[in-house]
């Protein structure tokens, strides 16, 4: 064959096997449609909401900090060993309440020192009477610390 007689067998070759292709494209979807569902198919299903927990967990890497702004320090005025405890944690207190007894040597020695200062003030005669009153005031707070 020449390349003639090639050439114009072509586009009969390709006529042809467009014949053969099959149904049409837009003919193929309308039947592939489902059809609609009938009523025994449907049911409907009614329950009561009730609480359930996810367990759910996240993993990640971060660093925790407390807020500076809100941080309460909370601390004896004094060392010293606790002896007694009278509140318990929850209970509801009154302000100037006694927590605990706390035995201390600072403040034991601070007594004295104070003391023996009222005792110098008093032999020494320099003193009005209302720095004695004061003096011997501070001296019954400091007992009653105890």
């Amino acid at each position: 064959m020449s390349r003639g007689g090639l050439l114009s067998l072509l586009p009969l070759l390709a006529l042809l096997a467009a014949c053969n292709r099959g149904p049409d494209t837009a003919a193929a979807t309308a039947k592939a449609e489902p059809a609609a569902p009938t009523r025994a198919n449907v049911s409907v299903v009614v329950a009561a909401p009730k609480l359930q927990e996810r367990a759910t967990s996240l993993e990640t890497s971060g660093k925790a900090q407390f807020n500076e702004e809100a941080l309460a320090r909370v601390h004896a005025l004094v060392t010293g060993r606790v002896l007694e405890v009278l509140a318990r944690p929850g209970e509801i207190v009154e302000p100037g309440h006694r927590l605990m007894v706390i035995d201390s040597p600072d403040l034991g020695a601070a007594k004295s020192d104070y003391a023996k200062a009222v005792a110098d003030v008093e032999r020494a005669g320099v003193f009005d009477l209302a720095t004695l009153a004061v003096l011997r005031r501070a001296l019954r707070e400091l007992a009653a610390l105890d």
